[in-house]
């Protein structure tokens, strides 16, 4: 009887140290640079091939930092184009607004509200650009980046999270 309490023990010790080493996180930390040149702003993104996708926002310094990562490879994704200063803010008037609270409603609510197609002519939003306090900003940040590195599908870099703490430095070229 007591070596089967012994056995018991040292198998619910083992299922417990396995299980809780398993789910450790891993916490990753680095820098981005561009040809040399720190990136002061965007997103930096782990995307996992088995679900999840983590995010962590770039410092004026460069730095990035994630916790509670989980173990195992994934996608980086780095984007920065919403610091691009000569992008363009969709506005929407009135009549967008309800093309676009429209579209979300079956399609008889839509035309009984709005009409026939009336709105498809004009279009669901129209563009304007930003203040020149806020393009002055951004300028100040801003670095473009290659597309590739802003897309799943086309991003050449990968990490290997691991348990702990680890870092890793992204200087990317073109």
């Amino acid at each position: 009887m007591l070596l089967l309490r012994i056995g018991l023990a040292a198998g619910l010790t083992a299922a417990v140290l396995g299980c809780s080493s398993s789910v450790a996180p891993g916490r990753v930390r680095g820098t981005i640079s561009y040809k040399g040149q720190l990136v002061k702003a965007g997103t930096v993104y782990f995307m996992y091939e088995h679900g999840g996708q983590y995010r962590a926002e770039i410092k004026p310094d460069g730095s990035y930092q994630f916790t509670d990562l989980p173990v195992g490879e994934a996608k980086v994704v780095i984007d920065t184009e919403p610091f691009n200063p000569d992008q363009k803010v969709q506005v929407y008037n009135q009549q967008s607004q309800q093309y676009a609270k429209g579209m979300a409603k079956s399609i008889s609510e839509y035309n009984a509200t709005m009409g026939k197609g009336e709105a498809t002519k004009k279009g669901p939003a129209t563009t304007t650009s930003l203040s020149k306090e806020r393009r002055e900003e951004l300028a100040k940040v801003y670095v473009k980046l290659p597309k590739k590195y802003a897309d799943e599908k086309t991003t050449p870099l990968t990490y290997t999270v691991e348990r702990g703490s680890q870092t890793k430095d992204f200087d990317l070229t073109d």
